[in-house]
């Protein structure tokens, strides 16, 4: 038993002993797989759902390390519920636009059907 429990605690030393040498590589791919799903969204159609209840549609430009888009030929989208429970719908043309990481609730692919959800974890600088 005692015998059973050493082995144990050995390959959990050794584990431990591992795992720092190894996660800067699994941070690293993780990384790269966030920054090639970005770039897959680079020039196309996006909607961007906005805490405020607005949606931003357009072709992405880019995205900085605060997690700011921008997004160009951007139309802007405000749904409002009247007091007679119908839905009015209000656009307008807004150009480039840049929106902050902080109040993005969903961003969309409108070519592709894929999506973003927050928390949004883009790659760090």
């Amino acid at each position: 038993m005692n015998q059973e429990l050493d082995q144990v605690s050995e390959s959990n030393e050794e584990e431990k002993e591992i795992l720092p040498m190894i996660r800067p590589l699994l941070i690293q791919q993780n990384e790269s797989e966030k920054i090639d799903r970005l770039k897959s969204f680079l020039s196309k159609n996006i909607r961007i759902t906005i805490s405020d209840g607005r949606i931003f549609t357009g072709s992405f430009l880019c995205v900085d390390s605060h997690r700011n888009f921008v997004i160009g030929s951007a139309e802007e989208t405000q749904i409002r519920i009247l007091s007679d429970e119908t839905k009015k719908e209000n656009k307008r043309t807004v150009g480039v636009v840049t929106i902050p990481g902080k109040h993005i609730l969903k961003i969309e692919s409108q070519s592709s059907n894929q999506s973003i959800t927050p928390p949004l974890s883009l790659p760090s600088n």
